[in-house]
C-alpha cells in the first residue's frame, strides 16, 4: 500500500470500528453528510454481478431524454452516444465500462451504487465466462488457454464451455476469491495483499472496512433478487419501472438460452455445491452477507414484495403486452 492510501484506510477503519462498537440501536447505516438523489451516481461494477443494472441508472439520470426501450450493455458507449441527448449525463460521478475499483478520494460513499451477488454464483459465472475465459484469473488462463485456438481452453465441452474435470473450479475460485472485497476497498479484483506476518489482523481490517463501506453506499442490490432490486431502487429514488430494466443484457451459460431475458419458470443458478465441493471464499461471503442483510432490511422498510412489484410493472406497462418473460427473480449476469 502507498502511505497515503494506508493513512486513508487507517482513518476510515477507526470510524468503522467505532461504528461497530456502538450500541446497535444507535446505528444509522444511511447517514452521510452528502445527500444522494440517485443521480450523482458512482457506479461500482463488480465482475459477474449484474451489468444490466446500468440500464436502470441510465434511465433514472436521463429520464425521457432517451428511448424507453433502451438497454445499456456498455456504459462508456452509452455516455459517448447519448451525451448530446441527455443534459444530466454529466451528473454521473463514474459510469464507465469495465471493472474499476472504488476510488474513495473521488466520491462520497453515499453516491456509490453497486450490485452484489452470492460469491459462489459470481465465481461460477466467471469460471464459465466467454469470450473472456476464466475471467480475472490470468494465471489459469495462461496455463490452460494459451495453446488453443478460437478462444478455447483445455478440455472444453462443446463450444467454449469450461470443463470442471480438466480445470479445477476451486483453483479458479481461490484465484478470484476476494474480488468484491478488493474492489470495495479500492484494489483491483485479483489483488493479493502481502501480509508480512500480520495476515489475520490485516484480513480482519480489510473485511471490516468493506462491510463498513457497504453500509454507507447509496444503493446496494442483489443480483439474485433482480426484480426486487430494481423495485427497491425506484422505491428509494422514484420513477417508473421500465421493461428495459428487467432485460438481461449479458446472459451467461446457465440461462441456457441466447436471448435477453430469462424464462421465469427455469432456474439460472449454477450448481455450486457440486462445482466447489464445500469450498467458499470466506472474506467475500462476509461482505456479501452484510450487503444481503442491508438489502432485506430496506425491502422490509419499503414494504416491497415480488408479487407487488410484478403487479406494479404490469399495471404501468400493460399497453406493452405481457411482461412475464422478464419477471424472473434470478438472472445470470455478467
Amino acid at each position: 500500500m502507498s502511505k497515503v492510501f494506508a493513512l486513508l484506510i487507517s482513518t476510515e477503519l477507526c470510524h468503522a470500528f467505532a461504528h461497530m462498537l456502538a450500541p446497535r440501536s444507535t446505528w444509522n447505516l444511511n447517514k452521510d453528510p452528502v445527500k444522494f438523489d440517485g443521480k450523482d451516481v458512482y457506479y461500482l461494477h463488480i465482475p459477474k454481478a449484474g451489468s444490466s443494472f446500468a440500464t436502470t441508472l441510465a434511465h433514472h439520470v436521463c429520464q425521457d431524454h432517451i428511448p424507453e426501450d433502451l438497454t445499456v450493455k456498455e456504459p462508456t458507449g452509452f455516455v459517448n452516444r447519448y451525451a448530446g441527448m441527455c443534459p444530466a449525463i454529466h451528473k454521473f460521478k463514474s459510469f464507465k465500462s469495465g471493472h474499476h475499483p472504488l476510488e474513495k478520494s473521488d466520491v462520497a460513499l453515499s453516491h456509490v451504487v453497486t450490485m452484489m451477488r452470492h460469491p459462489l454464483q459470481r465465481i461460477a459465472s466467471g469460471y464459465y465466462a466467454k469470450p473472456s475465459r476464466l475471467h480475472d484469473c490470468p494465471t489459469l488462463r495462461r496455463k490452460h488457454c494459451k495453446h488453443t485456438h478460437n478462444n478455447g481452453c483445455d478440455g472444453d465441452i462443446g463450444k467454449e464451455v469450461t470443463n470442471p474435470d480438466v480445470i479445477d473450479p476451486v483453483k479458479y475460485g481461490k484465484c478470484v476469491r476476494d474480488c468484491a472485497t478488493n474492489m470495495i476497498i479500492g484494489h483491483g479484483c485479483g489483488h493479493r495483499t502481502k501480509y508480512n506476518g500480520t495476515g489475520s489482523l490485516v484480513r480482519r481490517q480489510t473485511v471490516t472496512l468493506a462491510v463498513h463501506r457497504v453500509a454507507k453506499f447509496g444503493f446496494v442490490g442483489l443480483t439474485e433478487e433482480w426484480l426486487l432490486s430494481v423495485c427497491l431502487w425506484h422505491a428509494k429514488f422514484g420513477g417508473a419501472i421500465l421493461e428495459a430494466e428487467l432485460a438481461n443484457t449479458r446472459p451467461g451459460i446457465s440461462s441456457g438460452i441466447k436471448k435477453k431475458s430469462i424464462d421465469p419458470s427455469s432456474s439460472s443458478e449454477y450448481d455450486v455445491k457440486t462445482l466447489f465441493k464445500g469450498w467458499e471464499p470466506s472474506d467475500d461471503m462476509k461482505v456479501y452477507n452484510a450487503a444481503k442483510e442491508r438489502f432485506w432490511k430496506e425491502v422490509k422498510d419499503h414494504n416491497l414484495t415480488t408479487e407487488g412489484c410484478s403487479a406494479n410493472i404490469k399495471k404501468l406497462h400493460s399497453s406493452h403486452g405481457e411482461l412475464g418473460v422478464f419477471l424472473s427473480s434470478h438472472f445470470d449476469q455478467d
